[in-house]
């Protein structure tokens, strides 16, 4: 157990630093840079989520996806399109959730 919270913590801690630096960059108007780094954080906290689904991670999935959400208009509005698997997470990411959640315990069962 205290591997899961530590790895819980570890995740957190490294959503927020891709958080804190999709918004500078967005600030600063690098958007290419705000594009790369809001991508990662889209998939980093989806990967976050399949990995431990806790109530704490679930709330901290839907405020990163709020701000991911508000990042995707202000780089549509300057012209910046996320890639094709982006946009995928975007329209269905409850079923991207379950298909990431499928793999891992067909790895897990696999590795037994």
């Amino acid at each position: 157990m205290a591997n899961i919270n530590a790895s819980s913590e570890i995740d957190q801690a490294i959503l927020e630093i891709k958080k804190t630096r999709a918004a500078d960059l967005i600030h600063n108007e690098f958007w290419y840079g705000a594009l790369l780094a809001t991508e990662d954080l889209l998939t980093s906290v989806i990967n976050a989520k399949v990995k431990n689904n806790s109530e704490k991670t679930r709330t901290i999935y839907s405020q990163i996806m709020l701000i991911v959400k508000q990042n995707r208009r202000i780089l549509n509005q300057h012209g910046y399109k996320f890639d094709r698997k982006h946009r995928i997470y975007f329209a269905i990411p409850g079923l991207i959730y379950y298909l990431k959640r499928v793999r891992l315990s067909a790895k897990k069962i696999l590795q037994r």
